[in-house]
């Protein structure tokens, strides 16, 4: 798991690094990583994904269900990044990668490229149908018994 983890961290961080290296021209070489889309086509898609990311995460929190006696009757940041830090460091590379796929082949599977207004809604909804498998299947992701007990 930590080998595909620095795997998956080194491959983003070249993709990034690539983003914003290459600026406005990309380089023919590039267009098979970037699919003909520009560099900042990208760099919007994560950025309207990440909007989503964090309103979905400001919903889930507002809407929390409080497990433990442990947790703050406030919000509390802290606390709330050392629960979830794992589960939303996995979200947002997933999302990262979905999003990076979903735009270099848009184009060869829909025709066109993908819009910013679609990068928003992964971003939004895919941790939603995380959280959805997972009640499905608990026993494959962030199953319940692996959350901190009650007191």
């Amino acid at each position: 798991m930590k080998n595909l983890l620095r795997i998956t961290l080194i491959l983003l961080a070249l993709v990034l690094i690539s983003l914003f290296a290459f600026g406005q021209e990309v380089p023919p070489a590039t267009d098979y990583l970037y699919g003909g889309l520009a560099p900042e086509a990208y760099k919007f898609a994560f950025i309207f994904a990440g909007v989503g990311i964090f309103i979905r995460w400001y919903i889930t929190t507002r809407r929390g269900i409080r497990r433990s006696k442990r947790t703050p009757q406030k919000f509390n940041l802290w606390y709330w990044l050392r629960d979830n830090i794992l589960k939303k460091l996995l979200t947002i590379l997933g999302t990262t990668a979905v999003i990076f796929i979903f735009l270099r082949f848009s184009v060869e599977f829909f025709g066109k490229p993908a819009s910013m207004f679609l990068s928003f809604l992964i971003g939004l909804f895919l941790d939603y149908l995380i959280d959805y498998l997972d009640k499905l299947r608990p026993d494959v992701m962030f199953s319940q018994k692996n959350k901190i007990s009650e007191d």
